[in-house]
């Protein structure tokens, strides 16, 4: 049984599964596609599609988005962006130097304070300097934030979140880390400051804020 199978054509996962030519491979993904347009088929035989959103919200599994457009970076910036090979999205590098210029990084924290202020929220970065430059402009503002990457030891990042939950952090920075199989019920919001191709990666760490919680009948979606 694998779970996040949009990624099971990767080299990594490719490598175990094939260790087990003669077991039925069961995948399981909210997300059954691929940004660079390669085909699950090349792993799995038949899709079977579950509850859609909409009935999952219905059915209380999941709270609604209230969605707020807050365009930081102009359509010709981004299209000026190459294409990465490979995964089909913007070239991490060339995305992230767009977004740190400081008056965009101003303008997410503006937004935040206008729109989600006091909400627990997580935001995504392009790169880990993207990161930082957010994190210390929430600081600045005198947000309480904190900076979440791969380089992160697990027990601190497991504190951060804890943190995050019992309020005494307003806002988890990361960079793609919280994006897949994270669990953080009691988020109230999600920043999406990272601009992406893939819908993939998109729908995923807008869903890191749609798990219900006591008392949470939205999350605020800033994108």
């Amino acid at each position: 049984i694998f779970d996040e199978a949009h990624l099971a054509l990767g080299e990594s996962r490719v490598a175990i599964l094939e260790q087990y030519p003669d077991a039925i491979h069961f995948g399981t993904t909210a997300t059954p596609c691929k940004v660079s347009g390669r085909p699950l088929r090349e792993r799995f035989d038949r899709l079977i599609c579950g509850p859609s959103v909409k009935q999952l919200i219905e059915s209380g599994d999941l709270v609604r988005a209230r969605i707020f457009s807050a365009p930081v970076a102009t359509a010709s910036e981004l299209d000026a962006i190459d294409k990465d090979s490979k995964t089909g999205d913007f070239v991490v590098e060339q995305v992230g130097a767009l977004m740190e210029r400081p008056k965009l990084i101003g303008d997410v924290i503006a937004n935040w304070l206008r729109i989600a202020a006091g909400k627990k929220t997580l935001a995504f970065a392009c790169t880990k300097g993207h990161g930082r430059a957010l994190t210390a402009e929430f600081l600045q503002h005198g947000v309480a934030a904190e900076l979440l990457t791969d380089q992160t030891p697990e027990s601190e990042r497991e504190a951060a979140v804890e943190r995050l939950e019992s309020g005494a952090t307003q806002v988890i920075v990361n960079c793609f880390l919280l994006s897949y199989g994270v669990d953080i019920p009691s988020v109230e919001a999600i920043v999406m400051a990272r601009p992406t191709r893939s819908v993939v990666l998109y729908l995923q760490s807008c869903g890191r804020g749609m798990r219900p919680s006591p008392g949470k009948d939205e999350v605020i979606l800033i994108d």
